[in-house]
């Protein structure tokens, strides 16, 4: 009688343990497919972010760098307070953020020309936003694993499409 409870109770612990084997299992691979989508729908945005930046003309594409700049600054540690003005943020950080002679201060003169000026982007205005950013991004790029960069452009690029 000692022999079939001690088979008994081997049999219930290996149910158990088998049990949870699949739940186990099935969690891994729930996991796995949530990744597949995320990193599916990640590409997508990135290509169509792309695609409307290389269709738009230089004042959409001046605000649309001028919405990662912000982000990127962001990350600086410098955020847009619900009542500051660009103007004040540009005061803010001054002139530390300096790539190729351009500040954020001209960044934003040239947005608020676009924005409330309702003038048009020049090339030259373009590239001067374009230069900022990309300086502003390498050093950000330098200074954060490559895990977080995408995660903070998956990030970005969601918040954008809302």
């Amino acid at each position: 009688m000692e022999e079939t409870i001690d088979e008994n109770i081997l049999d219930d612990s290996q149910d158990k343990k088998g049990g949870v084997l699949i739940w186990m299992l099935v969690f891994v691979i729930m996991i796995f497919v949530i990744m597949v989508i995320l990193i599916s729908y990640y590409i997508v945005l990135r290509r169509r972010y792309g695609k409307e930046f290389d269709e738009s003309d230089n004042s959409m594409k001046m605000y649309l760098l001028f919405l990662r700049i912000l982000t990127l600054l962001k990350y600086e540690g410098f955020v847009l307070e619900a009542n500051e003005t660009l103007i004040m943020l540009s005061d803010r950080t001054k002139e530390r953020y300096q790539h190729w002679g351009i500040t954020f201060r001209h960044v934003v003169d040239i947005f608020m020309a676009y924005r409330y000026g309702e003038i048009a982007i020049s090339d030259k205005q373009f590239e001067k936003v374009n230069t900022f950013y990309k300086g502003l991004k390498e050093k950000h790029e330098k200074e954060t694993k490559v895990l977080k960069l995408h995660m903070e452009e998956f990030l970005f690029l969601v918040k954008i499409q809302a």
